[in-house]
C-alpha cells in the first residue's frame, strides 16, 4: 500500500492534547523520542501518524502566527456535522 493509499488517521482533541504534553517530555536527545511519544498518545497511533501529526500541528502554529486562518477538524467535529445533517432532514 503506497502513502496515498494509507487509510486516514483521525485525532481528537485529547489526543492531541496528551501529543503536545509528550512532546515536550521526551526532548529531541530522548532515545527512540517518537516511539515514547507514540506510546503516551495511547499506542493506537504509528511513529509516522504522530511525526505526521506533529508536522499538522506546527504547520497550524506557523500559519496563526503569520495572521492566517486555520481549521484543526478532529473526530468530534466530523460526529458532529453528521449529527447536524442528519437533525436537518
Amino acid at each position: 500500500m503506497s502513502g496515498s493509499d494509507s487509510p486516514k488517521v483521525t485525532w481528537t482533541i485529547k489526543e492531541d492534547q496528551i501529543l503536545e504534553t509528550a512532546f515536550f517530555m521526551h526532548d529531541e536527545n530522548s532515545p527512540n523520542r517518537w516511539e515514547k511519544i507514540a506510546k503516551d498518545v495511547g499506542g493506537k497511533k504509528t511513529v509516522e501518524d504522530v511525526k505526521k501529526r506533529y508536522m499538522v500541528l506546527q504547520d497550524a502554529i506557523d500559519s496563526i502566527e503569520s495572521g492566517e486562518n486555520f481549521k484543526i477538524v478532529y473526530e468530534e467535529d466530523n460526529e458532529g456535522d453528521k449529527k447536524k445533517k442528519g437533525n436537518k432532514k
